[in-house]
């Protein structure tokens, strides 16, 4: 059998076998979680830094994102969204809020052991979350500059957050032939992701189970009033516009008013009166108009290149690459997950 009739044929086994086109995964809760799961190994080692690697956390990062893709059905692609500032002065919508945007998350450094006053054991907490830290840096890192030779490319771009580039990437996709999937536990990704066909998969944890969300589904989120007026993600924004988010998003609706009743008097008949904060409100509304933050129309034009992104490499080089970085995957696991991959949508290496 020639090359050409086996490829074809493999291709052919693609399309049938995989369920979806692409799976857009959250990069930072996916490193975030394996990150801590290494670190507890590596306290349980009695803190042998030799254990705690960029290497191991992204061995365990790319068994799990080749384990959701399976769970959800197949994928014929992976792509890896991050959040990334711009320059030192953090995110487009923390610039618009003026630092008031996630500002209650802490990022503990070693520094901040050395605080008068602190008992031994509150001192060993900050060091482990401090190293912690340092490991979640230095293992985005590692995954973004090589994981993309190896068929998880990564996507970001400075002053958008992976959330921003659901919203866009959905939208590209919505009436595509085939379905893709955005996978977080971010409850926001529901109303950013979703389409006609695409659809949002949250990853069970802590026993929960894992759910996909679709279209039809979530918009019936939306108040009956208002289905069909306002898209989910416009009724997502004014929500958190107005009740404030797990994101230090403020309220600004007035006590004993009803949310839902805001938005609809708002769109139908220009009443903000339920507003107390009328100019907070303004401004964190704002925040989720994408297409007027800079570089996005970059983003638009980019989108074609952006989806052929990415390769996997030759076994030999995976092979080398893997020994030398100390990743420690087996040539086995690595021609099982290209396999189901197709190669027509990667880049050549």
């Amino acid at each position: 059998m020639s090359k050409i009739i086996i490829t074809l044929y493999l291709f052919l086994f693609r399309m049938i076998l995989n369920e979806h086109r692409y799976l857009f995964v959250d990069g930072s809760f996916m490193l975030k979680r394996h990150n801590f799961m290494e670190s507890k190994d590596w306290i349980n080692s009695d803190r042998d830094d030799s254990k705690y690697t960029a290497a191991n956390v992204a061995r365990r990062f790319m068994y799990s994102v080749n384990k959701l893709g399976q769970e959800i059905g197949g994928v014929d692609k992976i792509f890896i969204l991050w959040d990334m500032w711009d320059g030192g002065n953090g995110y487009y919508t923390t610039q618009v809020l003026k630092g008031k945007y996630k500002d209650s998350r802490k990022f503990e450094t070693k520094e901040d052991a050395e605080k008068p006053d602190l008992t031994e054991e509150e001192k060993r907490e900050i060091l482990d979350n401090a190293k912690r830290n340092e490991m979640q840096i230095e293992s985005k890192r590692f995954i973004i500059n090589h994981l993309g030779d190896y068929g998880m490319p990564s996507i970001r771009y400075g002053g958008y957050e992976a959330d921003n580039l659901v919203w866009v990437y959905s939208s590209m996709l919505a009436f595509s032939d085939k379905t893709s999937v955005f996978s977080s536990v971010d409850s926001d990704w529901r109303y950013f992701g979703v389409s006609p066909s695409t659809h949002v998969y949250k990853v069970g944890m802590r026993g929960g189970k894992p759910e996909m969300f679709k279209y039809d589904q979530m918009a019936m989120e939306i108040s009956e009033e208002l289905r069909g007026k306002i898209s989910l993600y416009d009724w997502k924004a004014y929500w958190d516009s107005l009740d404030g988010s797990h994101n230090d998003m403020r309220r600004t609706r007035r006590d004993r008013v009803n949310t839902a009743s805001i938005i609809e008097n708002i769109i139908l008949r220009g009443d903000y009166s339920g507003i107390e904060d009328l100019d907070l409100f303004k401004a964190q509304y704002s925040t989720f108009k994408i297409d007027q933050f800079p570089g996005f129309q970059r983003i638009i034009d980019e989108f074609p290149e952006k989806m052929k992104s990415g390769t996997f490499k030759s076994l030999s080089e995976f092979r080398e690459f893997s020994d030398k970085s100390g990743l420690g995957i087996s040539d086995s696991w690595y021609t099982k997950f290209t396999d189901r991959l197709d190669p027509m949508l990667y880049g050549r290496s």
